[in-house]
């Protein structure tokens, strides 16, 4: 006979691992559907719902996974029976394998002060939204390629409304939602829940040649003007720091008097604060954005942490109303320009006169392919190289 304790951690640990599929009610009685055993302790009815016994000698059973009939389903059910008597006696179980649902909350919490905040909560949003209810309760070990494929193609395939208008999901917001799943599989791979990613092979979709709109070198003098227009010191000195350091919109809001070199003159984003992969390459200061960092020194009441923080919460300020400057920024000089635009004008500055490795470097970019993404070579410019180059 079963202990009575094991019957209490069934039911607790029921509720917590099939939350989304389990009978609310918990325990119940014997159903009364003609049912057949397949494991000890273990039954399936004819529509191929599942069914544990919880305790030997009484009628006290639960339903464990409804309506479906795939092999996971028993081997979830043998594994978890098998762990309960162990846990009940005393022994030793096998390292518990996370369900998908479980699986994006151990992500989250592990990402939790390497990588911002805005990331995490993207990925997660999109891996609760896309996956959670095709594959949420199985177990990761359990994700074969096939289905992850399958959940990818009916994504890219679907529809979402927005403003009262029914429209198509872009490739790059597929290939998003690939890039979030590998980095799921990735992370459950490096901390050995799983042995292999069943996402490392997914392919990417085909995107649409896409032109981002940037700053010239030629133009600066015209867009800080406008910058030089706002009433606010901080998003005057955010905006330079985007445009001079190639800053993403949360690192230049995020920015620490403790990642800054006074002395060389190098601001390493990073090293105090966080950047989308953690990185923390030395950026040399140029003299116009040096001259900035003076005067924020300089300020009254300054935060010894932050180079700009919101008197109000002490907080650094919201990095959404950088875009929202911009966009009057973009209506005044008639092209449409985003935080990112920015970086990607810094990134283009840079190409003109630096090789790839080195611009590559200096975006902090992991990949130089995605560094290949932001720098265009025409055939002018190639001919131009090797002419310089090579001429007497």
């Amino acid at each position: 006979m079963e202990s009575a304790g094991f019957v209490i951690m069934a039911k607790k640990v029921y509720r917590h691992l099939f939350a989304a599929d389990i009978n609310g009610r918990g325990a119940m009685k014997k159903p009364k559907t003609k049912i057949k055993s397949i494991e000890p302790n273990l039954y399936v009815d004819e529509y191929g719902n599942y069914y544990v016994r919880l305790f030997h000698n009484k009628r006290t059973w639960q339903k464990l996974l409804i309506n479906t009939t795939l092999k996971y389903a028993r081997d979830e059910a043998r594994q978890f029976i098998l762990d309960k008597k162990k846990e009940a006696q005393g022994m030793p179980t096998s390292k518990s394998i996370p369900s998908v649902v479980e699986a994006i909350e151990l992500w989250e919490k592990a990402k939790k002060g390497e990588v911002t905040d805005n990331y995490i909560t993207y990925t997660v949003k999109i891996l609760r939204r896309v996956l959670t209810k095709p594959l949420g309760h199985i177990k990761a070990d359990k994700i074969s390629q096939s289905m992850l494929r399958k959940v990818v193609r009916e994504y890219n395939q679907g529809t979402y409304t927005k403003g009262g208008t029914v429209r198509n999901h872009k490739p790059t917001t597929s290939n998003n939602l690939i890039q979030c799943i590998k980095s799921l599989f990735t992370f459950l791979v490096k901390d050995d829940y799983i042995k292999f990613s069943p996402a490392a092979k997914l392919e990417t979709f085909d995107e649409p040649e896409f032109k981002r709109n940037v700053v010239n070198l030629c133009e600066y003098t015209a867009f800080l003007e406008e910058v030089d227009k706002i009433n606010l010191p901080h998003i005057r000195f955010q905006l330079r720091a985007m445009l001079y350091l190639g800053l993403r919109s949360q690192e230049a809001v995020d920015m620490k008097w403790a990642s800054w070199n006074q002395q060389t003159g190098h601001y390493i984003p990073g090293m105090h604060g966080l950047t989308k992969g953690k990185e923390a390459t030395s950026l040399k200061v140029p003299d116009p954005m040096r001259d900035w960092l003076q005067m924020a020194l300089e300020q009254p009441n300054k935060s010894l942490t932050h180079i700009y923080t919101n008197p109000k919460t002490g907080k650094p300020y919201n990095s959404k109303v950088l875009r929202w400057h911009l966009q009057k920024i973009s209506n005044t000089l008639k092209v449409k320009l985003t935080p990112h635009s920015l970086r990607a004008s810094y990134i283009t500055a840079l190409s003109l006169d630096h090789d790839l490795a080195t611009v590559s470097k200096l975006a902090r970019h992991e990949d130089i392919e995605t560094t290949m993404l932001y720098v265009k070579v025409d055939q002018k410019r190639m001919d131009s190289s090797v002419k310089e180059t090579f001429s007497a």
